[in-house]
Formats: C-alpha cells, sequence, structure tokens
C-alpha cells in the first residue's frame, strides 16, 4: 500500500528490485484522498480466483467500481503523469536521504542509519522513536513511527526543499535535546 502510486520515486516499490509479483494491492494514494482500493494480479494468479478456469472471478464489492473513486484515481495517475511527479519524487527523496544521513553522523550512536527510497525515508534511533514524533509534532513536524524503532518522512510529492530543510531542523533540534534515547 504505502510503496505504489510513486511513493518511492517509481510507479510502484517492486520497480525498484526488478521484481515481478504475483498480485500487488492498491490503495491510500491511488484516490487522491478518496478511498478506493485495487487488486492487480498476474493471470496466473487471476487464474486461481476465477470459479471456472477461464470465467469470471466470483468476488463481489458493495462498492466496487464506485464511478467517484475511479475518476479520482484516473485524475491521479493523469497528474502525476503531467506533473512529472515521480522525478521530483526521486530528486526530493534523494535530498532528504542526505539530509537525514548528516544526522547519522551527527548523532552517533543514537541515529542508527538513515534508509527508504524515494519519499518515503526514516531514521533508526537507537532508543523510542515514539518520543522523538511526539517533540516533533510538538514543533508543527509531523512525523511518524514505522517498526520498533524508525520515525518516518512520508512528505507530499510536492514538497520544496525549503520545508525539508526545516522539518529536518526540526527533527535535529529534538535528536539534540536528547529526545527518543
Amino acid at each position: 500500500m504505502q510503496t505504489g502510486i510513486g511513493r518511492t520515486g517509481k510507479w510502484f516499490g517492486h520497480q525498484h528490485d526488478d521484481v515481478v509479483p504475483d498480485v500487488m494491492t492498491l490503495a491510500k494514494g491511488l484516490g487522491g484522498g478518496i478511498p478506493i482500493g485495487a487488486v492487480a494480479c498476474s493471470e496466473k494468479a487471476a487464474a486461481g480466483l476465477a470459479a471456472a478456469p477461464g470465467g469470471a472471478v466470483p468476488h463481489a464489492s458493495t462498492f466496487g467500481g464506485n464511478p467517484l473513486a475511479c475518476a479520482a484515481a484516473n485524475a491521479v495517475f493523469e497528474i502525476i503523469e503531467a506533473e512529472q511527479l515521480l522525478a521530483r519524487v526521486t530528486e526530493s527523496g534523494d535530498y532528504l536521504a542526505t539530509q537525514l544521513g548528516k544526522l547519522a553522523t551527527e548523532f552517533p550512536g543514537h541515529v542508527l542509519d538513515a534508509r527508504g527510497r524515494g519519499l518515503l525515508r526514516g531514521i533508526a534511533v537507537s532508543g523510542q522513536p515514539a518520543q522523538v514524533t511526539a517533540k516533533c509534532r510538538e514543533r508543527g513536524v509531523l512525523l511518524s513511527v514505522a517498526g520498533s524503532n524508525v520515525v518516518r518522512f512520508a512528505p507530499p510529492y510536492i514538497v520544496e526543499r525549503a520545508q525539508i530543510d526545516e522539518a529536518v531542523g526540526t527533527l535535529r533540534a529534538v535528536l539534540a535535546e536528547g529526545a527518543g534515547r
């Protein structure tokens, strides 16, 4: 869900690793704020879902094919293409990666690693990431926790460098105060 629709700088996260999934679920970013979900699968996987070989898939959905949600998904695809947002996600993500990498150098032993792809990035911390995100939130920067020790960044595709600098600056100040140790 989180690595699709351009978040990593490619349409789907698996494309970074030259992997072709049998089944892929899509939601969140697909509708640009309008609830929608989809399943994409290979022909072989789809055959396993059919009631009879070559037949229709017998799954139903109360809201399947909702015209509003489908129109929203089409608009998301069109905007990402027209505004060349995949390139922007890659460029901004590389910049964010560099800035987060500096934190690992500045706070050795506390910031263990900077990781991620595109605009889905994080830093692994030695302590409690929830304390770090809470302190950042108090200062107006919304970050989240991923796993047991990662502070996660997932800014919008149109984030500006100045906004990245501001967010990383806030995080730097919070880390300097010892939050999350």
